[in-house]
């Protein structure tokens, strides 16, 4: 596609102002992607709990029951 003698490329995805957006318009990728990010950072503060020899496994287990 050309607009004003410059080539525009179209892609599927594209990551606007920390938001990726797809060509379809559905927010799917966006939604999984923000899950994902979270877990993470979930994940990042919990695992010097887990790491800890001095706390036991009964008390871990308690706080993710998961």
């Amino acid at each position: 596609m050309r607009v004003e003698e410059v080539t525009i490329k179209q892609v599927k995805k594209f990551n606007y102002l920390g938001i990726v957006i797809t060509s379809d318009g559905k927010c799917g990728t966006e939604i999984k992607r923000r899950i994902g990010m979270a877990k993470d950072h979930c994940f990042q503060k919990i695992g010097k709990m887990f790491k800890d020899r001095k706390m036991s496994m009964k008390v871990k287990t308690r706080l993710c029951p998961i």
